[in-house]
């Protein structure tokens, strides 16, 4: 699966060691790298994108996260840490320098831990709903990731390919619904074995050990961030987004009315709007 045309040509792969990484670029200007979180692809910004990229250059990679087109090596480090090290990849695969990281959902978690190891290449930053603190993984899928451990992958992901167990998970993180296209962009791993793989790989390494590591660092980080969270986001909670804020140097908290956890596909217009305050900042 590609990620949708509207955001800008598809570019040679980057080589990493996660493989080889597709993504989007479309505008130019100051950098702007947007990361998707779990079970989800590029496609997440589909909407936010053409209104920065007369603007900025707009880079959208499609993440090894379980909406992924090509498997990732065996020896790849599906953990939180090295996920966040393929970012820093990415960046430096391209050269890119004074970026604006833009995350929502799992891609956010990843960012704060690229944060806290001090990526020099990244100058400003808008995290929308994700996981921090001890939300990794988010408080509905603890018992999840618990069964999974434990061995019980195969059930659990036939489960999960039933149309009224996406639907409900989709309906749980947001308002929108979805055009067929960007659905089956999103959920065609569950049915792709290899992919399949992949997202259990990495679903059983979340642990809350490595946000609140990250958590610690985050005052180290002095460029502008703002921590934008849903109003309707059920998944994780406001109060954690309150405090994540406060953690940076110069960051600030901000709620998007009408949005659940995907804010980008509730709230396109208003994500683009801090990412340009963001960067004015």
């Amino acid at each position: 699966m590609a990620i949708s045309s509207t955001l800008g040509a598809p570019r040679a792969p980057v080589q990493t060691s996660h493989g080889p990484i597709g993504y989007r670029e479309t505008g130019g200007g100051r950098p702007i790298v947007f990361v998707h979180g779990g079970l989800c692809n590029g496609d997440l910004w589909r909407d936010v994108v053409p209104r920065l990229a007369p603007r900025h250059r707009c880079l959208v990679p499609d993440l090894p996260l379980g909406s992924h087109a090509t498997p990732v090596p065996a020896r790849a480090d599906m953990s939180p840490p090295g996920l966040a090290r393929l970012i820093g990849e990415f960046l430096a695969a391209l050269e890119l320098t004074d970026v604006a990281l833009v995350a929502n959902d799992y891609g956010g978690a990843l960012t704060q831990i690229l944060l806290a190891r001090g990526e020099p290449r990244v100058t400003a930053v808008l995290l929308s709903s994700c996981d921090t603190f001890g939300q990794l993984p988010p408080r509905y899928l603890k018992p999840i990731v618990l069964a999974l451990r434990l061995g019980f992958g195969a059930p659990l992901m036939r489960l999960a390919r039933r149309d009224a167990v996406t639907q409900l998970f989709w309906q749980s993180v947001a308002h929108r619904r979805l055009d067929r296209e960007i659905w089956d962009s999103y959920m065609h791993g569950l049915d792709d074995p290899p992919i399949a793989a992949d997202l259990l790989r990495m679903s059983r390494q979340l642990r809350p050990r490595h946000t609140l590591a990250a958590a610690r660092r985050l005052h180290t980080f002095a460029g502008p961030a703002t921590v934008a969270w849903g109003a309707d986001d059920l998944w994780f909670a406001r109060r954690n987004g309150r405090r994540l804020a406060r953690r940076f140097a110069n960051g600030r908290f901000v709620v998007i009315e009408g949005a659940r956890t995907f804010v980008p596909e509730d709230a396109p217009a208003r994500v683009a709007a801090l990412v340009e305050e963001v960067i004015a900042a």
